[in-house]
């Protein structure tokens, strides 16, 4: 089971981009080429499995066969780096990365002292993103075996994920984009399992690829500020998206791949390597993002604006010239993304499902009749301090870099405008995640000034002894990589096939599988699963229970044992007691009040027993049903 479950890793973010990777013709940087490779594959994944599940061969057999064609077509593409990965060509990543670091901390020995200083805030600004970056690669080993826990990716997002893999498309999921349902999915059908570690697997990959943009953006830019930006950044999607950074929402995910395609256009500014190859690889990674969530479609129409502005920035008043140039890409992916909602929207029409966009329309037509001002000071009092970033962005707008300024003017503005109006109130700072790194480069624009204003104060000081020994450090570890190339590829080599046999004999389908179960008996309340678990070993299969508690049916054991009633009336509640199969009712926390009181009237009546509370007072309780 470790092994198909890293294949199916491979497959979600590797085999299918590697294969359209060898024929990008194009000199770019690894995390450019990671990006584009892992949005391909994702999207290949997503049509992939809307085909099988179409003609119902979504199983394991078909999958592997597609992934032996796969790998021996990889492998006859790559066969010269294979068999010779040390050639010039192969090792540049090495030389880059020194020559960008370099670029970033190098100043001139005859210039002013203050200078100098500049230097040092430089070195500690890369700290600080390098310091960030090893935390979240800590955060990302430390929860390895570990499955979805929270509500939204419990109840939505993995549970499309396992109807994918049982052949369904998944319902009551609106029109909500499925790549990384889809991608999910994967995991569940090669190890023919409902382990779900190897999913969550997957959602670790996202702050990764976050962290690496904002810090190779910085060292691109040459901005202390924006390097600066990358702990503030972690900070503002930790605390936008109401989650763990590794959890299965999907704001992560979203907010990562719309950050990626930005990034692929403005390193390509940057390096003076902006051409019409760079609208079809960000644009991508922008289609990837409006195929996970609804603010990549958002994103997608800030993609398309920014790419014509600067179109028209290299090509000065020929307007049409730059509208022909972004009107075949634009179009392509327009026409992709609208195929998903137009196809969603009439699937549910059909099957009697809930239009998202008739409740999301609803919620904004009740913003405007009880009170727009009024709900827009809440939105701003559940931004706490955060709000400060709002104010700090529309002033960065007037300082900032022409092609950063259209960032904000493009993208970060206007998504902040329709988050103001559109949407579930509550629900407003997480919304804002996919800004979040709009508003620590903003925070980095104003940054930079500061930072040259205090080095000039700061004055003379002895710092190039410092600068020295950072340079040499760098340049060693660099160079002695190089010189012991093969020593460390086949050390790595070695390693990396010891750690699968580790794993494998360390860790059996067995104990993965107990893992799995434990880690699903704290979804939810542990007390209240433990209890409902030991409860049901002794009675009929065929008892049920009636409940609020939403969680129940993700109980290992327990999936077929509840019946949840979502209403909340008191006659919908009485009418579903009636059911032969009901013989029991567990009230939670998340109960209507007219509920709870109906059940314990009953109770004094005698048509209700009391069971237990489980120790948790007013927060559940279990009954009986007396017939």
């Amino acid at each position: 089971m470790i092994l198909t479950g890293l294949l199916s890793l491979l497959q979600i973010l590797f085999l299918p981009g590697l294969i359209f990777n060898a024929f990008i013709k194009k000199e770019t940087g690894i995390l450019y080429r990671l990006s584009f490779t892992i949005a391909f594959s994702m999207l290949f994944n997503l049509l992939l499995t809307l085909l099988l599940v179409t003609i119902h061969i979504y199983f394991q057999t078909s999958l592997l066969i597609i992934i032996i064609i796969e790998t021996v077509v990889i492998i006859l593409l790559y066969r010269r780096f294979i068999f010779h990965p040390f050639d010039d060509g192969n090792i540049s990543v090495f030389s880059k990365t020194k020559e960008t670091i370099m670029h970033f901390l190098e100043y001139d020995e005859k210039k002013q002292a203050s200078q100098k200083i500049l230097v040092i805030i430089r070195i500690i600004s890369l700290l600080f993103a390098f310091i960030t970056l090893g935390w979240v690669l800590f955060a990302f080993v430390s929860q390895i075996g570990s499955v979805f826990t929270k509500w939204d990716a419990v109840v939505s997002y993995n549970r499309w994920a396992t109807e994918w893999a049982n052949g369904l498309f998944p319902i009551w999921a609106c029109e909500y984009p499925q790549l990384l349902p889809a991608n999910w999915s994967l995991t569940y059908i090669l190890t023919e399992s409902s382990i779900g570690i190897f999913a969550k697997l997957v959602q670790g990959v996202f702050p990764i690829l976050f962290v690496l943009a904002m810090l190779d953006f910085g060292l691109t830019v040459g901005s202390a500020g924006f390097l600066f930006g990358v702990p503030i950044s972690i900070l503002l999607l930790k605390n936008f998206a109401g989650a763990s950074l590794f959890e299965g929402y999907m704001d992560v995910a979203v907010t990562t791949l719309i950050l990626l395609s930005f990034y692929m256009i403005f390193k390509d500014l940057y390096q003076n390597t902006y051409t019409h190859r760079t609208l079809w690889l960000s644009g991508i990674v922008i289609l990837a993002a409006a195929m996970t969530k609804q603010p990549g479609v958002l994103a997608f129409g800030s993609w398309v604006l920014i790419n014509f502005f600067l179109f028209l920035y290299k090509n000065p008043r020929k307007v049409w010239f730059s509208i022909k140039k972004i009107l075949i890409p634009s179009l392509v992916f327009l026409v992709i993304v609208t195929s998903w909602y137009v196809f969603k929207i009439n699937r549910d029409a059909l099957v009697g499902e809930t239009s998202c966009f008739v409740t999301t329309n609803s919620w904004a037509i009740n913003d405007l009749n009880s009170g727009f001002w009024k709900n827009l000071l809440f939105r701003i009092k559940l931004l706490d301090y955060w709000f400060f970033f709002i104010p700090i962005l529309f002033i960065s707008t007037f300082v900032a870099k022409r092609e950063i300024k259209l960032l904000f003017l493009c993208f970060g503005i206007p998504y902040l405008m329709v988050s103001f109006g559109y949407g579930l109130i509550d629900a407003f700072v997480r919304y804002l995640t996919p800004i979040t790194f709009v508003f620590a480069i903003s925070g980095g624009v104003l940054l930079d000034p500061l930072l040259k204003y205090l080095s000039d104060l700061v004055g003379k000081f002895p710092v190039y002894r410092f600068k020295n020994i950072v340079v040499s450090g760098v340049k060693s570890f660099t160079n002695s990589i190089r010189k012991n190339q093969m020593l460390v590829f086949v050390v790595s080599l070695i390693l990396l096939i010891i750690s699968i046999n580790f794993l494998g004999a360390n860790y059996p389908d067995s104990k993965l599988i107990r893992n799995n179960e434990y880690q699903q008996m704290g979804v939810g309340n542990r007390i209240v699963n433990n209890y409902l678990v030991e409860f049901y070993k002794d009675k009929d299969p065929e008892y049920t229970t009636l409940t609020y508690y939403y969680l129940f049916t993700f109980v290992p054991g327990l999936e077929e044992r509840a019946v949840i009633n979502f209403g909340g009336s008191v006659e919908k509640f009485s009418k579903t007691l009636k059911r032969e199969d009901i013989h029991y009712v567990l009230l939670y926390n998340t109960s209507p009040k007219e509920i709870t009181d109906y059940a314990f009237d009953l109770e004094r009546k005698g048509q209700f027993k009391f069971i237990t509370d489980f120790g948790l007072i007013n927060d559940a309780i279990l009954f009986e049903i007396i017939r």
